[in-house]
């Protein structure tokens, strides 16, 4: 797997986050994201428990994106991801 770094990051400041367990709402998201920098938005898709969290930093993505990374939420890992625009 190919490690990515701040400059690979550069320009995307939304993550995508897995594995949410049903109790995690968006203001739990929004206070961790937080820890990292000033989140912009949090928007859980509920039937697919996963979200999309958007800093108003790259970097600040970058070092959330490696702090909360495997964190247990609510008895689950959660799994923080660059968010990459939907396939056409």
């Amino acid at each position: 797997m190919k490690e990515v770094t701040v400059t690979d990051m550069e320009d995307n400041k939304k993550l995508f986050v897995a594995n949410l367990a049903p109790e995690v709402t968006e203001g739990e998201l929004a206070e961790q994201f937080s820890f990292f920098g000033r989140v912009r938005f949090v928007r859980i898709i509920e039937d697919k428990r996963i979200a999309f969290v958007k800093m108003f930093n790259s970097g600040d993505a970058y070092e959330a994106k490696l702090g909360l990374n495997g964190i247990e939420l609510h008895g689950q890992r959660i799994w923080v991801e660059e968010a990459y625009p939907r396939k056409k």
